[in-house]
């Protein structure tokens, strides 16, 4: 299912639901994200630049799985964040796979 699933995606909804659809989706597909080196959670207040750098630093890195996950669900983006993770959308690596929660 994750090879017809976009590399970036949107979770509308409370933060709580988004978490627990994307756990449900990957348990659905055998994949683990207790203790996965590849699942990446990005729980904030506010993302910013700084958040969006790491992003995109960890984003580029050769995954230790098959495949890595990031969940990003904050409160709010700056603009600066926004273009960052737009850029990284657009760049995105094979089998990176964004999900953000508004």
């Amino acid at each position: 299912m994750l090879r017809n699933l976009h590399h970036a995606n949107l979770l509308v909804g409370a933060l709580e639901e988004a978490e627990s659809y994307l756990r449900s989706l990957c348990a659905s597909l055998d994949i683990k994200l207790t203790n996965n080196p590849d699942f990446f959670v990005f729980k904030t207040e506010t993302f910013g630049i700084d958040e969006a750098r790491e992003l995109k630093l960890l984003s580029t890195r050769k995954a230790i799985t098959q495949r890595k996950i990031f969940l990003i669900t904050p409160i709010r983006l700056t603009l600066e964040a926004q273009n960052a993770l737009l850029k990284t959308f657009e760049d995105s690596f094979p089998n990176t796979y964004f999900f953000l929660a508004v």
